[in-house]
């Protein structure tokens, strides 16, 4: 019998300075999400190289979608180092089973583990467990600014916090906040995928009543202003900069505004733009050229 092939992979392996921009191609022209993977280091120039990988679906007009990114690929291919995009058919089944291959258990912190939940019923030797299925949905832990800002959440996060988690992706801070205490969380995503998986991954953990995924952006009128003890979001450097005025408004004037997803070179411009806004970096954390910063204002 004829397997119906639905679904093609697309992926480059890129220097960490390409990422960034990598990762608003893909995310641009793909509506399923993007997946980081670390695989190996260039000894020449000491530095990792990462994979980006995205889908698409083969009913759609995929032919075009892969033209768009290959330009902007081989655009990106003259500032730095960057394969050729990579092109594979994948059947449902393997579409599935593709990004549950480098997904196992992984602790972080002193506290949490995140766990597939195709794996739950193997024991963990931690306080704090969290069950992910992210689907296509960005956020499985394994990439370092996830890992930074569960780092950072576990510090921070207190029993009478509420916790906003701006491009909640698979909602793996989200349910991390929440298993840290925090008495109210919202995440929210402008991605259909993310928030469905986000939702569901809320009832596996059964935080729910405390927990609340939205779809959507900043501002919101579903989001009290000036009213969260900590604002976190993993997004990119550009989004992080567009939307750098509007974020401190949903924050509360002594919280933690927690921001990963760009790169040491991003940093100082980052640093500038919420300077301005009266946030000063009170703690920072850097993995691979990527950087986390807890801002507060001062």
């Amino acid at each position: 019998m004829e397997i119906k092939l639905k679904w093609i992979e697309l992926s480059v392996v890129a220097d960490s300075e390409l990422i960034d921009p990598l990762v608003q191609i893909f995310d641009r022209y793909s509506k399923h999400g993007v997946v980081l993977e670390n695989v190996g280091e260039v000894l020449e120039h000491s530095k990792y190289h990462t994979k980006v990988r995205t889908y698409l679906n083969s009913d759609s007009d995929y032919e075009i979608v892969f033209n768009q990114i290959d330009i902007g690929v081989r655009l990106l291919s003259h500032v730095g180092e960057v394969s050729k995009l990579s092109k594979r058919v994948l059947d449902e089944k393997e579409w599935h089973e593709s990004w549950k291959k480098h997904f196992s258990i992984l602790e972080v912190g002193k506290t949490i583990a995140i766990v597939p939940s195709w794996l739950k019923s193997k024991e963990v030797d931690r306080t704090i467990v969290v069950e992910l299925d992210p689907g296509m949905a960005f956020g499985t832990g394994h990439h370092p600014t996830t890992r930074m800002c569960l780092e950072m959440l576990e510090t921070i996060v207190k029993p009478d916090h509420t916790v906003l988690d701006l491009g909640c992706g698979s909602g793996i801070l989200s349910i991390a906040s929440a298993k840290f205490g925090a008495k109210k969380v919202v995440g929210i995503d402008n991605d259909e995928t993310a928030v469905k998986v986000a939702m569901e991954n809320m009832e596996i953990n059964g935080i729910s009543d405390s927990a609340t995924i939205l779809a959507g952006s900043l501002p919101n009128k579903n989001i009290s202003k000036y009213n969260n003890n900590i604002v976190v979001a993993n997004i990119s450097s550009k989004v992080i900069l567009d939307l750098s005025r509007v974020i401190t408004e949903y924050l509360d004037p002594q919280g933690y505004l927690l921001i990963s997803g760009f790169l040491d070179t991003n940093e100082p411009e980052i640093i500038n733009a919420f300077k301005e806004l009266n946030l000063r970096v009170v703690y920072r954390l850097a993995t691979s050229d990527w950087v986390a910063l807890c801002l507060r204002q001062v």
